[in-house]
């Protein structure tokens, strides 16, 4: 979607399509604004290389409720992630069945609803529903729309969401049945990642070169795969070697600020260089102006209609390079998450587990 194709309402703030269609402008990446349609009662986004939709018609609440619902998340997708239509459609589900499964029948507000109805739900959800139903109710509130009680949402505005959380100590400390993972194991991996020759398939130096980024600059997956093609940064020096910087997306607190300008090592940097000079590569770069690619081993990848890698897709990728290569016995590597943090035993925790 072009801007030039819209018409902007200024007193709505949304912006019209000459075919009826009707879009919010999600300022989520400034760098990278996303059109989420919002024409009909199901509202879709294309964004972080997947489809996000809240179809409001799956929805049991009135319809006058569901319009004050949607007035409060037309705001909030301008600067919220578009990932928040999918997240909103299955906590609002949520909320709506227990009321009824409780025997609260909400009308055309929120006017039933009180202390104890709202604890009794709450019992029931899950800590991300919670946070989400309580902020969607006290900005109700706040606008004096759906019947929202403002000293309710006050009193819930202390309630917590989160239950205990456990820390895991596998392995910062020797587990028995698991072992510990070593800094010197973790070097084995950051190795391999770091060797790679022109006649391997594009797909495995692509899944490297991604796994390289993320040790160095501990990003996550999803800020990685979102960079534009022309993120690598060098500043030429004349007495010693040149610098290489990553312009890289801000995440989650810092949505809506301009990307952070991280500096990477000059052998990662002219790695990101070489692998941008193959011909597979560069034309997926150029296709969806992305730098980090993932090549498809036979034809055009899935991920590209969506416009990037998605990041369960590329962390895949990379545990099955790892798992295939069997490089450090015993060690397998998880599925919960592919993220790094500062240190090798916490980038354990996070990404690898032993069977």
């Amino acid at each position: 979607m072009e801007r030039s194709e819209l018409t902007e309402d200024f007193e709505t703030g949304l912006f019209r399509h000459p075919d009826g269609r009707v879009f919010v402008r999600c300022e989520f990446n400034p760098e990278d604004p996303v059109w989420i349609d919002v024409s009909s009662d199901s509202w879709s986004a294309t964004y972080s290389g997947n489809q996000h939709i809240c179809d409001w018609s799956k929805i049991d609440a009135s319809p006058k409720l569901i319009s004050s619902l949607q007035d409060v998340l037309k705001d909030r997708l301008r600067t919220n992630s578009p990932s928040y239509l999918s997240r909103c459609e299955i906590s609002l589900r949520k909320f709506f069945r227990i009321s009824e499964d409780i025997g609260l029948v909400l009308g055309d507000d929120f006017a039933l609803l009180d202390t104890s109805s709202f604890l009794e739900i709450w019992s029931v959800l899950t800590s991300f529903d919670r946070s989400l139903i309580r902020s969607i109710y006290m900005e109700c509130a706040e606008k004096n729309i759906a019947g929202a009680d403002y000293g309710l949402a006050r009193e819930i505005k202390d309630w917590r969401a989160r239950n205990d959380v456990v820390q895991l100590r596998d392995v910062v400390q020797w587990n028995p049945e698991k072992g510990a993972f070593t800094a010197a194991e973790w070097e084995i991996v950051r190795g391999f990642l770091e060797q790679w020759t022109p006649d391997e398939h594009p797909h495995i130096i692509a899944t490297k070169i991604f796994g390289r980024i993320m040790t160095e600059t501990l990003k996550r997956p999803s800020q990685i795969w979102s960079m534009p093609k022309d993120a690598l940064w060098v500043v030429p020096s004349h007495d010693g070697p040149d610098e290489y910087f990553l312009r890289i997306p801000k995440a989650k607190a810092q949505t809506g600020e301009r990307p952070g300008v991280w500096q990477i090592t000059e052998s990662l940097g002219k790695a990101i260089q070489e692998y941008s000079q193959i011909p597979e590569i560069r034309t997926l770069q150029e296709q969806v102006n992305r730098l980090a690619v993932l090549p498809g081993r036979q034809g055009t990848p899935r991920w590209v209609q969506y416009g990037q890698v998605d990041a369960q897709s590329g962390k895949t990728c990379l545990q099955n390079l790892i798992r295939n290569e069997e490089l450090i016995s015993l060690v397998q590597v998880r599925s919960s998450t592919s993220r790094p943090t500062a240190s090798a035993t916490r980038a354990a925790q996070l990404w690898l587990s032993r069977g």
